[in-house]
């Protein structure tokens, strides 16, 4: 078995839209000089297999590499290991000194074979896929994170994407190619209610299905192409809460709803929302075409006032004292950030919000329930985001 360096994966970025230009390369000191291919990675914290908040991969991960001359396959998915000695993989390859090489890796290494459920990978000479068909179930998304190295010589064994080197290493930069989705509650010091207790919140008529492909040069970033063939290619993703049930007070600060742990990790894509004002207002159930489904919030909190008596609207709220509430809005996913969603309840708000709907789109109240702000931040952090 090869023994390749000892890797500490960089320090995450503060700018995740800059993390690439700010990840700090480790380089390697194994002996290089005896002509074997050998790799160093470089990225932010990976996710999942099951969500990591270090900055370092840890004993027994794996990420597999595919590496092609432009005749021969050299590397075909092979797993490049983390062990406490460093990381290794089995039968070493040696440099052709005619030849130039192309590097692909995906991580996690599962995905590199067969694939997970959902996420099925395809490597060849001419480019790199991974076709996503994204279970609702954030347990089941997958922190998908790729590199390339393309037109690699045994005389400069780290690429052109980062000048020259003298380690001989194969340097691969990963990056995320999924987008990240938090969520807050907090009430607004002007709202009606004492408390709200969040029992659920799912984002409806996201896309689910698309393909992922690799750069097909060092330093771009993968593309994503949706696959708007079908109406079911549109679908639902329900939270993981924190908790059964997570209670919000007036006045104090934000609270965590989402399991930060167990992040959704979504496809990019820029969804617009339901146009409740549309005549005649296209109600849930019709929404039967792709082009038809519209993005909303399905939020099911309860309301309590300052003598913490539970507050009811109607025929929305069930016997258990919990209401139904939809709220249309916008959203944009970006690879590699993630964004927080941060409910308001009961901020008047002309920017965004409103009083809610029911899922013929009848108002639910005459007055504001929920507003909507928004951030961005990087990929790991739930600071910030979007506040509804």
């Amino acid at each position: 078995m090869k023994i390749l360096s000892n890797v500490a994966l960089a320090a995450m970025a503060a700018v995740a839209l800059a993390s690439c230009q700010k990840n700090e390369v480790i380089s390697g000191t194994g002996t290089v000089d005896n002509g074997a291919i050998d790799f160093t990675t470089y990225t932010g914290p990976i996710l999942r297999g099951t969500v990591k908040s270090g900055t370092q991969f840890n004993d027994g991960d794996a990420f597999k590499v595919f590496g092609y001359t432009g005749t021969e396959t050299i590397f075909d998915g092979v797993d490049v290991t983390k062990g406490a000695d460093g990381w290794s993989y089995d039968k070493e390859k040696f440099w052709d000194a005619s030849q130039t090489y192309n590097f692909r890796a995906i991580h996690p290494g599962a995905l590199g074979v067969s694939g997970t459920e959902g996420f099925t990978p395809s490597f060849s000479m001419k480019e790199g896929k991974v076709e996503v068909d994204l279970p609702a179930e954030a347990s089941k998304h997958q922190d998908l994170t790729y590199a390339v190295a393309m037109g690699v010589k045994s005389t400069n064994r780290d690429g052109s994407q980062e000048g020259a080197r003298s380690t001989g290493h194969v340097k691969l930069n990963f990056k995320h190619a999924m987008a990240q989705l938090n969520f807050k509650a907090k009430v607004d010091a002007s709202a009606k209610y004492g408390s709200i207790t969040v029992k659920s919140i799912e984002i409806c008529n996201l896309d689910k299905k698309g393909t992922f492909t690799y750069p097909a040069s060092n330093g771009a970033d993968g593309t994503w192409t949706l696959d708007k063939s079908a109406p079911n290619n549109r679908s639902n993703f329900p939270a993981d809460l924190d908790s059964k049930e997570v209670k919000a007070t007036k006045g104090e600060e934000a609270v965590v709803v989402s399991n930060v742990n167990n992040p959704m990790l979504l496809i990019p894509q820029a969804a617009n929302k339901w146009d409740v004002e549309a005549q005649p207002v296209k109600k849930i159930s019709e929404m039967k075409n792709y082009d038809e489904k519209k993005v909303y919030a399905k939020i099911v909190v309860m309301f309590k006032d300052k003598e913490d008596k539970v507050i009811k609207y109607g025929d929305n709220t069930d016997k258990d004292g919990y209401t139904t509430i939809l709220m249309p809005f916008d959203l944009t996913l970006t690879a590699g950030r993630n964004h927080t969603i941060t409910f308001v309840f009961g901020k008047k708000d002309s920017k965004g919000g409103g009083a809610g709907y029911d899922e013929d789109g009848n108002k639910i109240a005459d007055d504001d329930i929920i507003s909507f702000e928004a951030t961005l931040t990087d990929f790991v952090t739930d600071d910030g985001g979007m506040t509804l």
